[in-house]
């Protein structure tokens, strides 16, 4: 679900806010191009100034036992099992992710799409290059597992956000946010949240990554939202990849997820979850942020660990409910 990376240096920046391709990969075998991203340096930061000039705090607080955040009883709870599911880029059950959300994000000429996950009623967890810019209007998708469906579905708008990322010298710090809505979410079987971890699960191995993005090659978004079966990978092998992820998008806070090669996320994946499975419900691990050729290196994807900002995550809605 994202582009391939051609060695371009003027396209550098704008990818790892749009993408996250320094984003994320489609949910299948997957060929992307860049020959939709045609400005220079110069055009990105004047558009981005906003955030080009962030504050560099990357400082995060190891969580807080104490720092409670009272989560729905319905968290992590799927009408759908996919215990027995073998999954290599397959389209994903109706109601399987009922936490997914669609965000389309708008700016003065043009649209992207990106995914997130419902914390509560009012909250959203997606990427902060998602963002794209301070001024971008951001409408929020619930319930849907066919794209087509967003013609008649009732999106609600998202009122405030909170990100601490930023970008300097070409490199995003921080790619995560937090949106709150305009009005809260109704919950129902195809809409629920799903729960922050309570620990470190970067060790699971019953996970997912899911979205809509590209799947094929020059590819658009997926028609149906798509799953892998997609794990944490290895902490010392990660550290090896991320020398080369660590060229476009700062490394602290990402982990790497173990995936077949022909398998990732790609454009239009960034801001989704990996899942993972743990005492019958499901944990939101990690926020897809980077990835390259979309699924067809051997460069895994690189997502944020939600785990390193959760007590960010709680006090930041504690504070603004």
């Amino acid at each position: 679900m994202f582009y391939i990376f051609k060695h371009t240096p003027k396209v550098l920046v704008w990818l790892v806010l749009l993408t996250g391709d320094l984003g994320v990969q489609g949910i299948t075998k997957n060929v992307c191009t860049l020959e939709k991203v045609s400005f220079d340096m110069e055009e990105f930061q004047a558009r981005f100034k906003s955030i080009l000039e962030g504050v560099n705090n990357t400082n995060v607080h190891k969580p807080d036992p104490n720092n409670k955040l009272e989560q729905s009883s319905l968290c992590g709870q799927t009408l759908v099992d996919q215990s027995q599911t073998v999954v290599r880029g397959e389209e994903a059950p109706e109601n399987a992710w009922p936490w997914y959300v669609y965000l389309l994000t708008h700016v003065s000429d043009g649209t992207a799409m990106c995914g997130g996950s419902i914390l509560s009623e009012w909250w959203i967890l997606t990427a902060g290059h998602c963002m794209i810019s301070q001024n971008s209007t951001i409408m929020v998708y619930f319930g849907l597992n066919d794209i087509t469906q967003v013609d008649t579905a009732k999106p609600i708008k998202a009122e405030k956000r909170f990100t601490k990322f930023y970008v300097k010298d070409g490199i995003g710090y921080n790619d995560i946010l937090l949106l709150k809505l305009e009005s809260p979410i109704v919950f129902s079987d195809a809409i629920r949240p799903v729960c922050l971890p309570e620990e470190d699960m970067s060790k699971s191995k019953n996970c997912f990554s899911i979205g809509f993005g590209a799947t094929a090659p020059e590819g658009e978004g997926s028609k149906n939202l798509m799953q892998i079966k997609s794990n944490p990978m290895d902490y010392k092998l990660c550290r090896f990849f991320l020398r080369y992820i660590s060229r476009f998008n700062h490394t602290e806070y990402l982990f790497c997820a173990d995936e077949e090669q022909g398998q990732g996320t790609c454009s239009g994946d960034s801001g989704g979850p990996m899942i993972c499975k743990a005492n019958g419900k499901y944990f939101i691990v990690g926020v897809t942020s980077t990835s390259f050729r979309c699924a067809e290196s051997e460069l895994p994807s690189g997502l944020v660990s939600v785990y390193a900002w959760v007590e960010w995550i709680k006090t930041t809605i504690k504070s603004n409910s």
